[in-house]
């Protein structure tokens, strides 16, 4: 006999299941709009961010803008844009004719979110990039009704998911309801219909009355935010999205991106940077909009951008000749929004998450490089790239291991002579980083207990290697090993060209037992007690025994580091049978900087490890 109110009860529990919305990833991050203020986890909070709208071309631009986050965060940087359709240059194509997500860019999307919900940043969400984009011709047919469709199923996703952490945009610039004939006010309707609890923002010339906050072309309204989200510079030869940006497209239609990716002259730098204070100072906040954050990856450029590349010091406006108007399809050496990105840090940040712990907001460390030699067969020559260069007698090793079981067992033997190529080994920096970069090396090491320390006058351990802007050697930032079994001048640091010694009383060192050690440079041809921000620090067993402030990290203004060398070189060139272990090799970068702080408060690798 079929039981009759089993199976009643159990379809009930199916429509339940159903109907419940799937909150996959429950958020930690929550943005609301009340009155005139944004709030983040229930506090006031100013939006600073950058556009990168270019995000979702490709899975790898996704991870890219994924992995800098942690350094925009650490400036003070708490937004960022990205878009699901359009685009200058990128054609994303997140949505499908019938209005439906595509899969593909929704993923991306989603990890996205999910990165930023983590460190507790908000994210803007756009919607319709309309504009020349070439993703549009698969909508063509659309009509209001289908974009509503489209936008309201934006905003269905990201609710079923738990993602609370963002703001949408429905329609940049209003490009598609001015060339559609549509609404916005539709639009806002279908998303707030869809999610109510979603902030939905009007950037638009339009006046709809539905909209939580106002955003670039939408009005400044009294009792409602607003917040410029594709902020440029003005004093732009041609006007920054006009001939300055777009020459070689608008001159050749084959030419399909940007022109001067990343180069602000002195006087764009200057007036960005000013409309930056103000804008926080009036309004909601201040999104950075520029090249290097949104280029396409056509015509080999390679972009967009996330690391923040140089300081972008390229002369006048008034200069034609000057660096930022030649060879301009180009990337240039020093182009980059560091310069920005410093202002804001030295300004307005970084600060607390508001509402939320430090650990909350921490977020896992990606180092430019690391390896702990887990990947290698015992024996395996670590040389020729895999990792090291000029590494001849340089193997994977069983014999010892910091953590795991291998490590890079290093050798030199009686008759090398002076070793190079055969002696420890060189990491290369791609690319070089330029002046207003940072870079921390860390490493572990184990002294046998017959390590014989006989180069002389001292031994070379640890070397940044500084190249001129014409390519040619810069000298060396060095960590030497000197009296090794003893307290008086155990290490001692110069930069090669500057010719200062510092040097080191201590322990001696450790026999028979892993130490680690770690170098820090801030690159410039300027030290700090010089005015500038070059600075040299060095860390031994994590107390920091080297701050030096008197050191300029590269010799001249166009210098970059472009190569870490590990010994290498056996001074004296009579070197007896010797070898080291090396392990768990850190090279970080302010890209993605360091997470954690010595006693000083100074960022450091530390003792981080892979899952620590």
């Amino acid at each position: 006999m079929v039981n009759t109110q089993r199976i009643l009860r159990l379809s009930l529990l199916f429509s339940l299941l159903v109907l419940v919305p799937r909150c996959a990833h429950a958020g930690n991050t929550r943005l609301a709009v009340s009155g005139s203020q944004i709030l983040l986890n229930g506090q006031p909070v100013k939006i600073i961010g950058l556009r990168c709208s270019n995000a979702l071309i490709s899975d790898a631009t996704t991870d890219d803008l994924i992995a800098a986050l942690d350094r925009f965060q650490s400036c003070g940087v708490n937004t960022v844009s990205v878009f699901l359709m359009g685009s200058r240059f990128g054609d994303v194509k997140g949505y499908l004719p019938d209005g439906s997500l595509n899969p593909v860019y929704r993923e991306r999307l989603e990890r996205i979110l999910q990165a930023t919900d983590q460190r507790g940043m908000i994210a803007i969400v756009g919607c319709l990039y309309w504009s020349t984009s070439k993703a549009k011709a698969d909508l063509a047919a659309w009509t209001q009704d289908d974009a509503d469709r489209a936008v309201g199923n934006t905003a269905r996703w990201l609710v079923d998911e738990g993602f609370t952490n963002v703001i949408l945009d429905p329609d940049n610039e209003g490009m598609a309801v001015r060339d559609k004939d549509w609404k916005v006010e539709s639009l806002i309707r279908a998303a707030k219909s869809a999610n109510p609890g979603l902030s939905v923002a009007n950037n638009t010339s339009q006046n709809p009355r539905n909209e939580d906050l106002n955003m670039h072309f939408g009005n400044k309204e009294a009792g409602k935010p607003w917040f410029d989200s594709e902020a440029t510079p003005g004093q732009t030869p041609g006007g920054y999205w006009g001939r300055y940006s777009k020459q070689t497209h608008q001159a050749n239609s084959e030419f399909y991106n940007y022109s001067r990716i990343g180069r602000y002259t002195a006087e764009m730098q200057g007036d960005q940077l000013k409309k930056t204070r103000d804008q926080l100072n009036r309004f909601s906040g201040y999104v950075f909009a520029g090249t290097w954050l949104q280029c396409g990856p056509a015509q080999r450029v390679g972009g967009p951008f996330t690391k923040p590349g140089g300081q972008s010091n390229l002369g006048s406006g008034d200069d034609e000749q000057a660096p930022w108007n030649t060879d301009i399809d180009a990337i240039h050496p020093d182009a980059g929004i560091l310069w920005w990105l410093e202002f804001i840090k030295e300004t307005y940040g970084p600060k607390t998450v508001p509402g939320r712990s430090d650990a909350a907001v921490s977020a896992s460390f990606v180092p430019y490089f690391f390896d702990d030699f887990e990947a290698y067969n015992d024996g395996t020559s670590l040389s020729a790239g895999k990792p090291f260069g000029a590494a001849g007698r340089t193997k994977a090793s069983s014999e010892k291991a910091h953590q795991g079981h291998r490590s890079a067992r290093m050798a030199i033997h009686q008759g090398d002579k002076g070793g190079f190529g055969r002696w420890g080994g060189v990491i290369p920096v791609k690319p070089a980083l330029p002046r207003g970069s940072e870079i921390w090396v860390r490493l572990f090491v184990f002294w046998p207990g017959d390590f014989e320390f006989s180069a002389a006058p001292w031994m070379k351990f640890i070397r940044l290697h500084n190249q001129t802007g014409d390519k040619k050697n810069g000298g060396y930032n060095d960590l030497y090993v000197d009296n090794a079994d003893r307290n008086k001048s155990v290490l001692r640091t110069i930069k090669e060209g500057h010719n200062v010694w510092r040097t080191y009383d201590g322990p001696p060192l450790a026999r028979d037992r892993w130490e680690s050690y770690e170098v820090y440079l801030f690159i410039d041809n300027e030290s700090v007690d010089a005015g500038g921000k070059g600075r040299c620090r060095v860390w031994r067993d994590g107390k920091l025994i080297f701050d030096r402030t008197d050191v300029p990290t590269v010799s001249t203004a166009d210098g970059a580091i472009d190569y870490l060398y590990l010994f290498t070189y056996w001074n004296n060139e009579k070197p007896p049978m010797n070898h080291v272990f090396v392990d768990d090799i850190v090279i970080a970068t302010g890209a993605s900087p360091p997470p954690n702080s010595d006693a000083s408060g100074n960022t450091c690798v530390g003792d981080w490890m892979p899952n620590h």
